[in-house]
């Protein structure tokens, strides 16, 4: 039976680099990972049966990288990415970078090593994965968030439409200032929906005030202190869900919600928009379909099809509780 040490000598790696390739508790090299999983596939090497399972591409996992586990948006495209896994044979792995680099590079080495067939990744701002899909092992897809021209096929969403709608149906209904809040930079979300947002306030003739907040419920809360410099009655544009659930937190706490909520436009339709009095408008993200085409199109790229195309699904604005403004008119100060 082979041991590690024999992994390590037909590697030509030492048996430290064996054990982090096995346990992901390292950043290790994509062509050593790959040497240590040849090694392991042809001595048969099997802790925890990851060698047979690589010789044989019989494990039939998928690894999920989510950015941030206490994002509901990301369960929401977990259950997608899973339902359409389950129908073609395969398990999901889910692990979490955090929104770090490092600890996204560890998550995806970890996943190589444990053998899975391909991974899902929604990237971090500044991913080591952007750099070049020939660091990568496995086929990748990238979910939400994209790298431009690294190579790496992504399901994104097209928001442009949507926030136009939403911006033009807050002046049409008599705010005089818009808000945005903008999410974590270097994101390409944060990018596209501000440039969005920044092309329909000057396609209305109005001024941009954006608040550079990092995607986060704090940023939403500090957001409210910001907002009082817009001119009342004014709309607010959260492009982020965790940032909007922190924003109304803190209208709630002062109990402004009644004199400002009118004007919320949160971006993912969550259960909790639908409790708040009034009512906040939303911009809904196809999540569950976003992680079906995912999937969907990680298998494309594991079969070796041709059509590997990235996709962008559309969103649609849902006017809720856009209202009027009337009753903001005596200011937000409180």
């Amino acid at each position: 039976m082979a041991t590690i040490k024999d992994v390590a000598r037909k590697a030509g790696v030492s048996t430290a680099t064996v054990s982090h390739v096995i346990n992901g508790t390292r950043v290790v090299a994509a062509a050593t990972i790959e040497a240590v999983r040849q090694a392991m596939a042809e001595l048969d090497y099997s802790p925890s049966a990851y060698g047979r399972a690589l010789r044989t591409r019989t494990l039939k996992q998928i690894g999920f990288v989510v950015a941030d586990l206490t994002n509901p948006f990301f369960a929401a495209v977990f259950s997608g990415v899973e339902k359409l896994a389950l129908q073609n044979g395969y398990s999901v792995v889910v692990s979490h970078s955090g929104e770090n680099a490092s600890l996204e590079e560890q998550a995806v080495n970890s996943l190589i090593a444990r053998g899975v067939d391909g991974l899902i990744v929604a990237p971090v701002a500044q991913s080591r994965l952007c750099q070049s899909l020939d660091n990568i092992a496995v086929p990748v897809v990238f979910i939400d968030r994209d790298c431009g021209n690294s190579g790496i096929p992504a399901v994104t969403t097209q928001m442009e439409q949507a926030i136009y709608e939403a911006v033009a149906a807050l002046h049409e209904a008599g705010f005089k200032d818009i808000g945005f809040m903008a999410g974590r930079a270097g994101l390409s979300t944060t990018l596209h929906r501000r440039q969005a947002y920044d092309h329909a306030m000057r396609k209305l003739g109005l001024e941009p005030r954006v608040f550079e907040g990092d995607s986060r419920m704090d940023s939403g809360r500090e957001a409210v202190e910001w907002a009082n410099s817009l001119v009342p009655p004014f709309g607010m544009i959260c492009g982020n869900n965790l940032m909007a659930m922190g924003f109304v937190q803190e209208l709630l706490q002062r109990g402004l919600m009644a004199r400002w909520g009118n004007g919320i436009v949160v971006i993912d339709d969550e259960v909790w928009t639908t409790f708040t009095t009034p009512k906040v408008s939303v911009i809904a993200q196809p999540t569950v379909a976003m992680g079906e085409q995912s999937m969907r199109l990680l298998l494309s790229v594991i079969a070796h099809d041709e059509d590997k195309s990235s996709v962008c699904l559309p969103c649609v604005f849902e006017p809720r509780g856009i209202l009027g403004a009337t009753m903001m008119e005596e200011g937000t100060n409180g």
